[in-house]
Parts: structure tokens; sequence; C-alpha cells
């Protein structure tokens, strides 16, 4: 499949969601790990200087790197992992043009480099994306 990069894609809803459809192209999740969302949520709605309104964007820029590595402007994930990461079921093994994205949880994807071109906060709010720089062969 040629170079990947691991897309972290995390869902603060109470509801899961397919992968945004501006995302969509093969991936091949890695695993999902519960996370804090509402503590999660708070310090980023907190991050934005100006004040969270709904649409923002991220609070900080896209090419900024946070504390994970990861690029996308959001804060880092890490701190706000639950528990161990789990192995995606059978069937959601291989890559897959969809995948879901569960309420409170952290979902990394492997992707082709530049497959993914961004989705607008505004249409997922609450679906926060962020990009490691990490490639794989």
């Amino acid at each position: 499949m040629g170079a990947t990069e691991i897309w972290e894609i995390a869902n603060t809803t109470e509801d899961a969601h397919p992968t945004p459809p501006a995302l969509r192209s093969s991936s091949r999740i890695i695993n999902r790990q519960p996370f804090d969302s509402e503590a999660y949520t708070a310090d980023y709605e907190a991050a934005f200087a100006a004040g969270f309104q709904p649409g923002d964007g991220p609070p900080f820029p896209y090419d900024t790197r946070n504390a994970d590595g990861a690029i996308g402007g959001n804060l880092a994930f890490s701190p706000y992992l639950q528990d161990s990461p789990t192995r995606p079921a059978d069937t959601e093994n291989g890559w897959k043009d969809t995948a879901l994205i569960p309420p409170g949880f952290v979902t990394p994807h492997h992707r082709p480099v530049g497959a993914a071109i961004g989705c607008r906060e505004a249409e997922w709010p609450r679906v926060r994306t962020s990009s490691r720089s990490t490639r794989l062969p």
C-alpha cells in the first residue's frame, strides 16, 4: 500500500459515528482506547483564548505539533486515555473504507499518506482528529 501515517479520531459524543466523510479513504484500525471525553472537552473549550463557539475549528494552528507529536490543532489525547487499548473486532481487521468510531474512545488508524483531506470541525464539531507524523513502510 505504500507509506502510511497514523490518524487518531476521538469521539466526544454519546453516539457512535462512522469515519467523517471528508476522511474516508482506505484505513486500518490499529486499536481503540477509552478516554475521559468530558475532561478533554472541558480543556478543549478552555483552550480558545476568545472563548469557544460551536463550529470553531481547532484551538491551535493545524501544523503545530501537540504534546503527543501530532498535528491537527487539537489537544493531545494521551493525558485523557484510560485503561488499555483493545484490538478491533475480527470483522474490522484489514483495510476498510469506513470505520465506526465509538463514543468515548480514541480510535487510531493507519492511512495512506496524503489520502485524508481533513474535515471541517463545523461539520463534525464533536469528533476530533489529529495526525501523527509517524510514517510506516
